[in-house]
């Protein structure tokens, strides 16, 4: 039974796009780049996702702030804003270019 993409709940999506991942590898993709792949899942599917990522036989670039998937990466590279420099204004967040949006 074929069901809108809409339908699906954040975790089958999710999920999804990792079976997606992992077709790709067994199609010879060398180098896999993640964006947050845990987000918006509970403990066990971000432990099973997380084991799933560090057993692919690729080079796995990721983002993210689940210590869960952190501490599976042999090389971790945290990136922070600098306090501002003293007598200057602190850093201003990017605004979204014009007509765009982030919400559904």
């Amino acid at each position: 039974m074929a069901r809108p993409l809409r339908s699906l709940t954040r975790r089958q999506v999710k999920l999804l796009h990792l079976a997606r991942v992992i077709g790709c590898v067994a199609l010879g993709a060398g180098v896999l780049l993640a964006d947050d792949p845990t987000a918006g899942l509970t403990a066990a599917d971000r432990e099973a996702v997380a084991d799933l990522l560090a057993g692919l036989p690729v080079t796995l670039m990721v983002s993210t702030v689940d210590p869960v998937l952190t501490v599976l990466c042999d090389l971790r590279v945290d990136i922070a804003m600098p306090p501002p420099a003293q007598g200057t204004a602190p850093p201003v967040p990017c605004a979204e270019p014009p007509g765009t949006t982030n919400s559904p």
